[in-house]
């Protein structure tokens, strides 16, 4: 597992984070996978709601490699880590800030912090501290931090995480862009809110307890559907249209980051996951309510692409028209800026601003934004 990383160039031989992945074994945080699913580069669920959703996991190991990268988590670190899960990340951060540092790691679930707790002494983890609450409040009582990542998905970020970091501290947080679009994105302060450092594409599963925001993503038989906001119409047109199997012909030729180039512009972009033994099927493209059709590119390991059209070929045309006249955006090339709310922000030139409850949060790649 951790040759694949080296070979994806995610971590480098003899990295402080390449080291902590060769010293913490991932099977003893996952001890009823099965072992071949425990070391490939894939997320293994560990828990589902009652109607089958995904709600925790062990991540992806390459995307946690490179949020810890983004962290760069030093010895002597204090760093708080809001998602517990398994408690995996919660092991190889205490590898990389040593003894003289210290963990906390904070869990809405009070029976996964149980296991996370038992399994973390097992594994010899003695500067972590387990704690049962809603990680969007922060942990209080415990000081600053020197980083602070979160390991579930949030469409905005919290206050309180804020008035915890540390001066010239770094936060990572998987943030929700659009349309089912995550980006991890490493913060640091500056004058008048947050800007980011670097952006990763990465797919977490969302933030649960007060700080979720509205649910954008819907339930539609075994598919999880990402929209850009709560929509309950567009829900019943998808799972309407997706009664009927789809039109399916080879993708066409796709630039990288085409996606992105959409959901970033485009209301009508919108994405599917489903989660299998193989791997998940991932599908994005767009939702056209008035021609009632869906198109959109499947991907899935070891099978590649297709187009899949449903309800005709108006939608197919739109999708392929987009592919080829908006431009594809890298999500890495992208820059990030959290401004508070109340501050005026002149989004002029940007590629998008998105309206959070806490902060806007301007996208753009090259023009700098002023602010009011």
């Amino acid at each position: 597992m951790v040759a694949e990383l080296v070979r994806q160039r995610v971590v480098a031989v003899g990295s402080p984070v390449h080291d902590a992945f060769r010293a913490v074994l991932r099977h003893r945080f996952l001890p009823e996978a099965d072992v071949d699913d425990v070391y490939r580069d894939a997320a293994v669920v560990t828990h589902r709601s009652p109607d089958g959703v995904p709600i925790s996991s062990s991540s992806q190991p390459s995307v946690m490699a490179q949020m810890l990268e983004q962290l760069a988590v030093r010895p002597g670190h204090r760093v708080l880590e809001v998602g517990t899960g398994t408690g995996y990340n919660a092991a190889l951060l205490a590898t990389l800030v040593g003894p003289q540092g210290s963990i906390t790691t904070v869990d809405v679930d009070p029976a996964i912090c149980v296991a996370a707790r038992r399994r973390l002494l097992d594994s010899g983890a003695t500067n972590v501290s387990v704690v049962a609450g809603d990680g969007w409040m922060g942990v209080g009582g415990r000081g600053l931090f020197d980083r602070i990542e979160a390991t579930v998905g949030v469409s905005d970020l919290s206050t309180a995480w804020i008035t915890r970091l540390e001066g010239n501290g770094v936060l990572v947080a998987p943030l929700w862009l659009r349309a089912g679009l995550q980006a991890s994105v490493a913060f640091r302060r500056t004058k008048g809110g947050l800007e980011s450092t670097s952006v990763e594409p990465c797919a977490f599963m969302r933030l649960r307890g007060a700080g979720a925001g509205d649910p954008a993503y819907e339930r539609v038989g075994e598919w999880t559907v990402g929209f850009d906001k709560p929509d309950p119409e567009k829900a019943a047109l998808v799972g309407q249209l997706l009664q009927e199997p789809p039109e399916v012909e080879p993708a066409p030729a796709l630039d990288p980051g085409w996606f992105t180039g959409i959901a970033l512009r485009r209301p009508d972009a919108i994405s599917f996951f489903s989660t299998r033994r193989e791997g998940a099927l991932v599908c994005c493209g767009i939702l056209d309510p008035s021609v009632s059709g869906i198109a959109m590119i499947a991907s899935s390991p070891g099978v590649g692409s297709t187009m899949q059209v449903f309800g005709g070929e108006l939608a197919r045309r739109r999708l392929l028209g987009l592919i080829e006249t908006e431009e594809p955006i890298d999500v890495r090339s992208l820059t990030i800026r959290a401004i508070p709310a109340g501050v005026t922000v002149d989004g002029r030139g940007a590629l998008a601003v998105l309206r959070r409850r806490n902060f806007s949060f301007v996208i753009d790649r090259r023009t700098p934004v002023r602010v009011v």
